[in-house]
């Protein structure tokens, strides 16, 4: 079991504050060098963005859910807006900026392997700041996840969330200034491949893995490693749940499915090597499908997938 207590009486499970966008997937039979062309042999336009999906996969496993962010006045924003809210995710703590683009991403998905790249652009006036949050919206769930997409609002949220006995999961790709300060805050920490090297300059996962205790003393930590699963450290010992072998449609937001279904596994008393178990199926199970969240599975689903697997 993870060594943490999940308050109760709280109108959500989980509060996401971060980063939405609006995605193009284009798939293409093969990545296009300097100076190509490639054909795309399939578009579609949907809502994206590493909290916001994870949100959505919070919704689909059966949680109670509330994203907190802010779009443009634009009719991409509205798309975002109106995904979420279809999906039964709260959308009332979202802030929409006059005269602004909302967030988009263009995202490369290689049709032989599901493997993407993303390119991506953000109008600075979206950025979120601390006097822009509410202490009240920050704490009224079970649990708090954050990214590191706006640091300085993350970081008081965090402390409102510690303050208020609310646990926080972070879901960080990246080691933008701050990031030290945030990690500090988090109880499951659960980051991307490389901001442990990053961080701690060791090359090694495991090695990396264990340097990040100097920012983060007390709290769960674990790496994805995409395809090879997830890192974890449970009492000093490195943990490794190996990801389901699974021919990927696209891998678009495998990352973020995780976070949602271990905070599901978490809140539902799972101990780890189930919870990360859980969690890698449900990951499996979004590739089965283009975009980040037509293929978020169901409760029944990842049950159901586990079952047939050893």
């Amino acid at each position: 079991m993870l060594p943490i207590r999940f308050p109760e009486g709280k109108p959500f499970d989980v509060v996401g504050l971060g980063e939405n966008s609006v995605d193009h997937l284009c798939v293409v039979p093969r990545f296009p060098g300097l100076s190509d062309k490639v054909r795309v042999t399939r578009y579609e336009m949907q809502g994206g963005g590493q909290i916001a999906n994870a949100m959505v996969a919070c919704r689909r496993l059966g949680l109670r859910a509330k994203y907190i962010g802010k779009i443009g006045d634009d009719a991409l924003g509205q798309v975002a807006l109106g995904e979420l809210a279809r999906e039964g995710v709260d959308t009332s703590g979202v802030r929409v900026q006059a005269g602004t683009a909302t967030r988009l991403s263009f995202i490369l998905i290689d049709a032989a392997s599901g493997e993407r790249t993303v390119v991506w652009d953000q109008d600075p006036r979206l950025s979120l700041a601390p006097a822009e949050l509410t202490q009240a919206e920050i704490v009224c769930g079970r649990v708090l996840h954050l990214d590191a997409t706006d640091v300085p609002a993350s970081v008081q949220a965090a402390r409102w969330a510690r303050a208020a006995g609310v646990p926080t999961c972070i879901d960080i790709d990246h080691v933008p200034p701050g990031a030290e300060e945030l990690i500090g805050l988090i109880d499951l920490c659960i980051m991307s491949e490389a901001v442990p090297r990053e961080l701690s300059g060791e090359t090694d996962r495991e090695r990396a893995l264990r340097a990040v205790r100097r920012w983060n003393q007390h709290g769960f930590l674990c790496v994805t490693l995409g395809s090879e699963g997830a890192l974890a450290l449970l009492d000093g010992e490195a943990l490794h749940a190996p990801a389901f072998a699974v021919q990927p449609v696209d891998t678009t937001a495998c990352g973020d499915v995780f976070h949602g279904a271990f905070l599901y596994a978490a809140l539902a008393g799972f101990d780890v090597p189930r919870a990360l178990r859980f969690a890698n199926a449900a990951a499996a199970l979004k590739t089965r499908a283009l975009g980040g969240r037509p293929g978020i599975p169901t409760r029944a689903e990842v049950e159901a997938f586990l079952a047939t697997r050893p």
